[in-house]
């Protein structure tokens, strides 16, 4: 609810803000360290500037740095290790030595609040089951178009919903609710409403969808467009725009517990 809509409100892309020469990156001060993380963030979403690339292929090809990788299961001491490598080289070498960290963070479903904290701040997303990738991108292109239903599940606020055509899944922010004739070429299906809950600007409504599926369906409404008259039992139409559906592919079992990075 007031989560969601606060994400949704700060997403932007901001690519534009990376840095377009090497001398922008280059020095140790805050802003340079602030610009290289915005080059980062457009390398990851695919615009960064070309010509910058090259140069800094170039530049790269002339000299040598070593990379040391630390990977482990959950509670192995990996940030703890890492955190004393970090200390250790800045003592022994008096801060001459620059070094990077990049940190991939694991999380896996039963833990809500990291998948939050990792769709809020994650430049790249990955979505895995039983060691394969489902679906890599960044959070924006993972929270919009959901792959498969696995990762529709894993990302939560989408509906997997039964058509002719295949399973899709379709935001719940994104369906309407109303008692009207279907709009022509718009998809929908009818529903028995089950709940109402209301969540300060929002409520989420619970459905029964009548095309045999077992799962209810949930939309969430701004509250000034949720009708008084709407009542549990009562049976409406859910619809959405072409645009908002997205087929799933088949991907692995969408029962297993996936782990995003």
């Amino acid at each position: 609810g007031m989560i969601g809509e606060m994400i949704m409100g700060c997403d932007r892309d901001l690519s534009e803000h990376a840095p377009t020469k090497v001398k922008d990156i280059q020095g140790h001060d805050d802003m340079a360290w602030r610009r290289l993380a915005q080059l980062m963030t457009a390398l990851e979403n695919g615009r960064a500037d070309g010509d910058l690339l090259k140069r800094l292929r170039d530049q790269a090809k002339q000299c040598k740095v070593p990379v040391l990788g630390i990977t482990g299961t959950g509670g192995a001491g990996k940030s703890s290790l890492t955190d004393e490598l970090v200390r250790r080289l800045r003592l022994d070498q008096e801060d001459r030595l620059r070094m990077a960290v990049i940190s991939i963070d694991p999380s896996r479903r039963k833990d809500p609040q990291a998948k939050r904290d990792i769709m809020a701040l994650a430049d790249l997303v990955v979505v895995m089951n039983q060691g394969r990738i489902e679906q890599a991108g960044t959070a924006r292109e993972v929270f919009e178009r959901p792959a498969t239903e696995f990762v529709a599940r894993f990302i939560g606020a989408h509906n997997v919903i039964e058509t002719p055509a295949g399973k899709v899944a379709v935001r719940s922010d994104r369906i309407s609710v109303s008692a009207a004739s279907p709009a022509t070429g718009q998809p929908g299906v009818q529903a028995t409403l089950i709940d109402i809950e209301y969540q300060g600007s929002f409520s989420l409504l619970s459905f029964n969808p009548h095309n045999g599926s077992q799962e209810p369906v949930s939309v969430l409404l701004p509250e000034h467009l949720v009708d008084p008259a709407w009542h549990a039992g009562g049976d409406y139409l859910l619809q959405w725009a072409e645009a908002d559906s997205h087929p799933l592919g088949p991907g692995l079992s969408p029962r297993r517990s996936p782990i995003a990075a």
